[in-house]
């Protein structure tokens, strides 16, 4: 495999590093690391990407947790999106998890395993070891790597992420995270393209039972 393959992955992983940082309560060491990752997104975006992580710090925390996290307004977690909520969290975190096992990622401290932050960490970490596969010229590793990103973007990532920052945009509007769901948006596009990351919801809703009819309708 080429080099300039490998420094492809390589930015890839940086870039999901990037974005999973935005979903993260702010502080100046989130922020001194977005800056120094700026530079891994697409270029187009990385002007805009360097002053996102500039302007992001303690001074957010509040507006933070008015949008994201558990007291915000935003879910920020696929199961916020799954629109089979009478069945339950258990089978699409057991999937997520069945992910996560298969190549050793273990979500952060204090993340649920659906959580943006954990979900895009995910995509970086498989973004690493697929350059890692290719660096050793391993292709059996590598074709399970990239077989697992896009079926983790066809289960998961495609089937939410658009929509929670499409919600994060609205309700943020006018603040720095209406700017973080636009770039992030922006940078998922450019990453995976924009059809990847419009699959419609994963789990089939359970069905509707009409409301019985009306005793005195009946004549009884």
């Amino acid at each position: 495999m080429t080099e300039a393959q490998i420094a492809n992955h390589l930015e890839r992983a940086a870039s999901y590093r990037y974005l999973s940082l935005l979903f993260v309560p702010p502080t100046q060491e989130v922020s001194d690391e977005l800056v120094s990752l700026a530079g891994s997104v697409d270029p187009s975006l990385r002007d805009d990407a360097e002053a996102l992580g500039k302007s992001t710090g303690r001074a957010l925390q509040g507006l933070f947790h008015k949008v994201l996290g558990a007291a915000g307004q935003v879910p920020d977690g696929e199961c916020g999106y799954d629109d089979n909520t009478a069945g339950g969290r258990g089978p699409l975190l057991a999937d997520v998890a069945g992910f996560y096992r298969a190549f050793a990622f273990e979500a952060p401290a204090g993340q649920t395993m659906d959580h943006a932050a954990c979900e895009l960490g995910f995509m970086g970490w498989l973004a690493m070891k697929e350059a890692f596969a290719r660096h050793e010229g391993d292709e059996e590793h590598r074709s399970i790597t990239e077989d697992a990103r896009h079926r983790f973007v066809k289960d998961h990532l495609g089937r939410w992420m658009l929509a929670f920052l499409e919600r994060m945009a609205q309700v943020a509007e006018g603040t720095h995270y209406e700017a973080v769901a636009t770039l992030s948006s922006r940078t998922l596009k450019a990453l995976e393209g924009a059809e990847a990351l419009s699959h419609p919801s994963r789990r089939k809703r359970l069905p509707v039972i009409d409301d019985p009819p009306d005793v005195d309708a009946c004549g009884v």
